[in-house]
């Protein structure tokens, strides 16, 4: 159930692509974070109940995400403990309950190897149809964007909706969530954040995970993240490239993210089979 929490709470990121004020960021995929420094206590509840601590250090770009959950289904309880720690290069999550972790290289690191590959002009295009898209990818997949819209632990939040799927509040202008609301197939996952320290430095050692589990380079997921980054960017870098997701949000889905003709039994693809479609490719792009 990790996994579908963070296919449904990572939905704003990549739908919002950073548009609402790209200036005041270097790149429309980086965040300018109000702390340098934080520790964020979450609770969850629904399908899973259990915690989940979120340590940040180096303005955002170094974090660390434990959570440890406990589900019931079908009479069984099921146990679950994960770390994930995000590095300018790396992002790795460890499984600790199955004693295994894998690695994929950080999507800001190919988004900047493919915006680099970029010549001047292109660049300047795809910045252009950054500003142009605005809220309107979420408009296609029935969202919408509300800036400002509740104050959670002393910070202004933006509110994102994605009709039947989640409901999610971002501290204003970044990726961060204080809480969200999901429901796919049924299942409901809620993550609310009950404190933010901002004064104390979270400790060294929750940066690091166990050194007798060996880490996988996951190169099949890192490819299919590469290849979504490039759809994306290589999309953004034509003239009428904003036009382009508007019209067809599900052509960056990249196959094998979204149910194949045959899975779908030859049916033409549902606004259901987008959105979660859009979901997993998310779930790529900012784990």
């Amino acid at each position: 159930m990790h996994k579908l929490h963070k296919l449904l709470c990572s939905i704003p990121a990549l739908l919002c692509l950073n548009v609402s004020e790209p200036m005041a960021q270097n790149r429309p995929w980086e965040f300018t974070l109000p702390f340098q420094q934080a520790t964020i206590q979450y609770t969850i509840t629904g399908m899973e109940n259990g915690s989940e601590t979120l340590y940040i250090t180096d303005s955002g770009d170094v974090r660390a995400t434990h959570q440890e959950t406990t589900s019931s289904m079908m009479g069984m309880t099921v146990k679950s403990h994960s770390i994930e720690i995000t590095t300018p290069r790396w992002i790795t999550t460890y499984d600790l309950t199955e004693g295994t972790a894998d690695k994929v290289a950080n999507p800001k690191r190919l988004y900047e190897q493919a915006y680099e590959e970029l010549n001047a002009e292109e660049q300047k295009i795809f910045e252009s149809n950054i500003k142009e898209l605005g809220p309107s990818l979420m408009i296609n997949l029935n969202g919408k964007t509300v800036k400002d819209a509740e104050t959670i632990l002393g910070y202004s939040c933006d509110k994102v909706t994605i009709e039947s799927l989640s409901t999610t509040y971002l501290i204003h202008n970044t990726d961060i969530t204080l809480r969200s609301s999901s429901s796919i197939m049924g299942m409901n996952y809620d993550i609310e954040a009950i404190s933010i320290n901002t004064e104390n430095t979270p400790p060294k050692a929750v940066f690091t995970g166990p050194a007798n589990i060996e880490v996988r380079h996951n190169i099949e997921e890192e490819k299919i993240m590469e290849q979504a980054i490039h759809s994306i960017v290589d999309t953004l870098k034509e003239p009428d490239g904003a036009e382009k997701i508007q019209n067809n949000p599900a052509g960056l889905i990249p196959a094998g993210i979204m149910p194949s003709h045959e899975e779908r039994g030859n049916e033409e693809p549902s606004l259901k089979d987008i959105e979660q479609g859009m979901n997993m490719l998310k779930e790529m792009l900012s784990q």
